[in-house]
């Protein structure tokens, strides 16, 4: 029986000007023809029925026909788009539903625009849980209408609303994310051994003396599962939309019997390492994208020695999603924002963090980064504005992969030097100039001998001149979000914030 994979379906967008590959299963040694766009594409199934094609390079376009058949069987995919599709992948940030952002009335009040659509991975962490759950909400491709906006991850809605306003063409997002992951739950197990054996000891200690198929037995009795119905989820309802008060998340937690203690201290399947690239990664892989949004790293900070593990782990994914996808897919990285805490969660280390996600940015081909330090809540580890955050990655998508001349990077220190009394901070990524955001510069700091300085500051094109009230005769530290809480307001000419620094001088 000819079948496509699950994510070919109606209303899909399908990626322009790269050869695209359609692939799924029929009858053994079985000739498979795939038509669309006038051109034509074969290949014959293997041994055990599964088939890939690949055709030439599409051209945008809002609706074709997509045909695939074979000499007993055809399939037919209607209003199908070609354009460019995004990959929108990490935790709970990039899956933040728009049903929950606080823009969600502005987006509806442009509804419908079909040429925007969203496929959300069905989140399965083991194999059967989609028989255990009713999934019958996602995995679907849905338009841009007011039906089908609150679905959509928030991050990757503004991303693609952005790129379609710049490109004019269609847009896709494909959702690969869930909440309270970390890398090591998207990577080959046998990386994880490799360049994380932390993950798979923190893995072990939390199952305890429990046999893999008792854990697993009973995961497919556990509501915590049910990952079909998310938007009528009480957890996401209560705590999405708004930032509660302590007290308010204690009733709450209270009232479903999860004190705040205990909140998200079990061993769920999706924090196995590997499970989401066995079970969410492996079925769309090999989809061809334009390439990888990225919003995570939170729960890499949760276990002592994960945050120092930060950037090899991250390299590491990387690597293992461009083998898959047989393609070098760029990745743009969102840089965490100031955090403090949030119910148990409490930031231990996102310095090192935003250390490693700057670093895998510098040494890794075709990574780019995000900043989005003016924007995080300091008492919620879910920023409730993800217009920002999109609108940043289409600016850097559309700077280093679509050829606009547009500021998409954030400020950088480039050279710090004494000059007199004073010091001066030179930046790249300054475009027109910089400025700060109000009327004192914040989240940059001078020390020398452990105490605190008092500075002045000035602006001048892309130059600052800092200047200490009191000239001491040691090393001065200069730091710039470098603290757990901070909102930064300096800022370029496209009003993208600056990144985090520390420099003696």
């Amino acid at each position: 029986m000819l079948k496509l994979a699950d994510i070919f379906q109606n209303n899909m967008v399908l990626q322009r000007e790269k050869p695209l590959r359609i692939w799924g299963t029929t009858n053994p040694e079985e000739q498979v023809t795939v038509c669309i766009q006038g051109k034509t594409a074969c290949a014959t199934a293997n041994a055990s029925g599964d088939f890939v094609v690949v055709t030439e390079p599409l051209y945008a376009s809002v609706e074709e026909t997509l045909l695939v058949k074979t000499q007993t069987e055809s399939l037919t995919l209607t209003h199908v788009a070609v354009g460019e599709v995004w990959i929108a992948g990490g935790q709970s940030n990039m899956e933040f539903f728009m049903a929950f952002e606080k823009h969600l009335p502005d987006a509806l009040a442009l509804a419908p625009n079909p040429s925007i659509r969203f496929y959300d991975v069905p989140e399965i962490a083991f194999d059967g849980q989609e028989d255990c759950f009713d999934y019958s909400e996602v995995g679907i491709w849905r338009s841009a209408d007011a039906d089908n906006i609150p679905w959509f991850s928030a991050v990757g809605y503004y991303f693609a609303q952005q790129i379609h306003t710049a490109l004019e063409v269609p847009v896709g997002v494909i959702g690969c994310n869930w909440g309270g992951t970390r890398t090591a739950n998207w990577m080959k197990p046998e990386t994880v051994r490799e360049v994380g054996p932390l993950w798979l000891d923190v893995f072990q200690k939390a199952l305890g003396g429990t046999s893999l198929d008792a854990y697993y037995e009973a995961q497919r009795h556990n509501p915590m599962n049910d990952r079909g119905r998310l938007l009528d989820n009480p957890f996401y309802q209560f705590m999405m939309p708004k930032t509660p008060t302590p007290e308010e998340c204690f009733a709450f937690l209270s009232s479903i019997g999860e004190g705040p203690e205990n909140f998200g201290t079990s061993l769920l399947p999706e924090n196995v390492p590997g499970s989401l690239y066995t079970h969410m990664l492996l079925p769309i892989g090999g989809f061809t994208a334009r390439g990888v949004l990225w919003y995570q790293g939170e729960s890499d900070d949760d276990v002592e020695g994960g945050p120092c593990l930060y950037s090899r782990m991250l390299s590491a994914m990387i690597r293992d999603w461009r083998s898959l996808w047989d393609d070098s897919l760029p990745f743009l990285l969102v840089q965490l924002p100031g955090f403090e805490r949030w119910l148990e969660s409490v930031n231990h280390d996102y310095v090192t963090i935003r250390q490693a996600q700057q670093q895998v940015a510098d040494e890794t081909e075709s990574v780019y980064l995000c900043a989005i330090g003016d924007v995080g809540e300091r008492y919620d580890i879910h920023p409730k504005d993800k217009k920002t955050v999109g609108t940043r990655l289409a600016l850097l998508a559309l700077s280093h992969l679509y050829g606009q001349l547009v500021l998409g990077d954030a400020p950088r220190l480039r050279t710090a030097h004494r000059d007199g009394g004073s010091i001066l901070l030179c930046f790249d990524h300054a475009g027109d100039g910089l400025r700060v955001q109000g009327d004192a510069l914040e989240a940059l700091t001078l020390r020398a001998n452990g105490d605190a300085l008092a500075y002045t500051w000035e602006i001048f094109g892309d130059t600052m001149r800092i200047t200490p009230k009191q000239i001491p005769d040691a090393v001065i530290t200069v730091s710039h979000a470098r603290t757990a809480w901070y909102q930064i307001n300096l800022l370029n000419s496209a009003g993208i914030p600056a990144l985090p620094f520390e420099i003696c001088v």
